[in-house]
């Protein structure tokens, strides 16, 4: 006979954590294995579906940048270990592509708190890559999701999004873009304060 049990963690019912279910007609016994937050897992900057535009490496005459856009977490904290973009052209196809999750300090900067591994090449569609380590985000907490792509000729998509200028908010921006970086190395603080593009990247971290 199968329970359906209201998780006690996430509030779900037939939530895929082991405490939510069970065959026995007994109560439910909290195992060791975290249940999934609610909303699920994962955090992205928008729907996947509403793309509406591309975006270069070089998008805004920049040079050696990196592009990322606001996200809020649910009411749960959540354990994410790989992140995604999506490629609609993979152009030269070999270069540098990265993608990381930053916390912002103050209104113009961020820290970068996780990265993925570096890929030197890329492919059309979905596009993924593990995070050198797993990083817990708080719940209801702001981070950036962004990516650094030196692929010549490729284009992620993203979305029209944003506001004119960072120096004058008093919050951390919508979406930035930073100049003149190696990549996003963990640890480092990153400036904020440049021109907004008007355009967030499709990111997706899970």
């Amino acid at each position: 006979m199968k329970i359906h049990y209201r998780c006690p963690q996430c509030g779900q019912f037939n939530c895929i954590c082991p405490i939510a279910q069970t065959d026995s007609p007994n109560p439910p016994v909290r195992l060791s294995a975290p249940c999934a937050p609610l909303g699920g897992a994962s955090v992205e900057t928008g729907v996947i579906g509403t793309i509406d535009a591309l975006i270069a490496p070089d998008a805004g005459l920049g040079a050696n940048h990196a592009l990322g856009a606001l996200i809020l977490t649910g009411n749960a904290k959540r354990t994410v270990r790989e992140m995604a973009a999506y490629v609609l052209q993979q152009g030269d196809r070999i270069g540098v592509f990265q993608m990381g999750i930053l916390s912002p300090v103050g209104a113009t900067d961020a820290s970068v708190i996780a990265a993925t591994n570096v890929a030197n090449a890329i492919t059309a569609g979905l596009f993924k890559l593990p995070l050198s380590a797993p990083v817990t985000l708080q719940a209801d907490t702001t981070y950036y999701l962004a990516v650094y792509n030196q692929v010549a000729n490729s284009r992620i998509g993203g979305f029209m999004a944003g506001t004119t200028t960072v120096t004058a908010t008093d919050a951390p921006p919508i979406n930035f873009r930073t100049q003149n970086l190696t990549g996003l190395n963990v640890g480092a603080t990153i400036s904020l304060a440049s021109t907004c593009l008007t355009l967030a990247p499709w990111l997706k971290a899970f």
